[in-house]
């Protein structure tokens, strides 16, 4: 006689069924927070190599060659696909004098170098302007925190940039920083735009030789085509 299984000792198949699916969650949640601990971490290190010095210097030299009174270190630079985007200021900060301590003084240049590829579908709806403030705005990388740029004169004079002639915007005016320090200040900023790219500099300079300073980075850059 062949026995007969007891119910009792019959696997349910809904309770299996029941633990398969909240394996199935689970396995599928861990998956999740694993892609997004990767992601995260690939964020910091990729926040990081932003940041470093020498990676900066080397993107900022790859696009432009350029001098910068009193010697320079590279302060942020990323490649954000096709687009690179560094920042470079001088080792010199604002000049002897200032009331600000050594620790909070700005840098008394900062050279600004982004260039942007252009596709055909963008070409058409992206002004120039749009294409730098993308990328920057206010005064200064490095004053994006605090002070308040105050510029008394404004200017457009024709200057070689990429081996053209392109107008340069000139502002001469001081910084104000949140201490209530004032600083005298200077900008320029051009771009040219063309069929495939844009090449965009901003120059910020502080102190007593603002003008002298900005003006000699300007005329020592060479870009990189």
């Amino acid at each position: 006689m062949v026995p007969v299984a007891d119910a009792s000792q019959t696997p349910n198949s809904s309770t299996q069924y029941a633990v398969s699916i909240w394996e199935a969650i689970a396995i599928f949640t861990g998956a999740i927070l694993l892609v997004a601990v990767g992601v995260a971490g690939l964020g910091v290190k990729a926040l990081n190599n932003a940041f470093d010095p020498r990676r900066a210097e080397a993107i900022a030299q790859s696009l432009v060659d350029y001098r910068i009174p009193g010697g320079s270190t590279g302060t942020f630079g990323a490649n954000f696909g096709g687009a690179k985007v560094a920042v470079v200021t001088s080792t010199r900060t604002t000049v002897p004098g200032s009331v600000l301590t050594d620790a909070i003084a700005p840098p008394a240049v900062e050279l600004f170098v982004a260039r942007i590829p252009i596709n055909e579908v963008t070409q058409a709806v992206e002004t120039e302007e749009d294409l730098g403030n993308e990328f920057f705005s206010g005064f200064s990388f490095s004053s994006q925190g605090g002070g308040e740029f105050q510029p008394q004169a404004r200017r457009i004079e024709p200057k070689q940039f990429c081996e053209t002639s392109v107008p340069v915007t000139i502002q001469e005016g001081s910084l104000v920083l949140p201490d209530a320090s004032v600083i005298p200040a200077v900008q320029y900023e051009t771009r040219i735009l063309n069929d495939s790219e844009s090449y965009i500099a901003v120059i910020s300079a502080l102190g007593t030789t603002a003008a002298q300073d900005a003006a000699a980075v300007f005329d020592s850059l060479q870009c990189k085509l």
